[in-house]
């Protein structure tokens, strides 16, 4: 949901998936798609900081446009192949990390589909036995707000060499407070590692 909405690419890429473009070959290899957060584009008024504030009632009219068409573009996602959907700063989850997996009743279009699943940022999972870790976003930002490594894969790359999904946590990065270990650690490296 933006104002910057590109309808042609949204629909390539639906296309893509489906395998009505491109290789249905490719398409047909398909294990799962990761939608990475921010489904909403992240206005000002939307943004995680701003979530915390209460807003009158009839504020609350900014998201419901953009929730609406991302659910009937998720839906028809997940009738062509296996979809996680991962909150992110913008979308209306937790503003905290981890966040946690957005309601279905946000979604109701795309929560009728089996093949849909509401997880969490961060994100882990065994796909075709391949680990797959991944944030969507909101430690990358953060990291390259304070310190110039180079390009956002460098960053990533280095988080990788840190271990640490969130080295930035808690003094600029919100989490929730943990006492006797820091859940951003990475214990084994992953197969597949992004961010959103």
């Amino acid at each position: 949901g933006s104002p910057k909405l590109k309808p042609l690419a949204l629909q390539l890429m639906l296309d893509f998936v489906s395998g009505n473009i491109g290789d249905p070959d490719t398409a047909a290899r398909i294990a799962r798609l990761v939608v990475a957060g921010n489904s909403i584009y992240p206005t000002e008024d939307i943004k995680c900081r701003e979530k915390i504030q209460l807003h009158s009632p009839g504020e609350t009219t900014t998201l419901v446009d953009p929730m609406k068409e991302v659910d009937l573009y998720l839906a028809e996602l997940c009738s062509t192949c296996p979809v996680d959907v991962m909150p992110g700063d913008s979308d209306p989850s937790n503003c905290f990390l981890p966040q946690q997996p957005m309601h279905p009743c946000l979604l109701p279009h795309t929560s009728k589909h089996s093949s849909v699943s509401f997880t969490t940022n961060p994100y882990q999972a065994q796909i075709n036995g391949m680990t797959v870790l991944g944030t969507s976003g909101q430690n990358i930002e953060d990291i390259s707000k304070y310190a110039s490594f180079g390009s956002t894969l460098d960053i990533l790359e280095y988080t990788l060499e840190w271990r640490n999904l969130a080295p930035t946590a808690p003094d600029t990065l919100s989490v929730y407070p943990y006492v006797d270990h820091d859940p951003f650690n990475m214990m084994d490296c992953p197969h597949l590692y992004f961010a959103g």
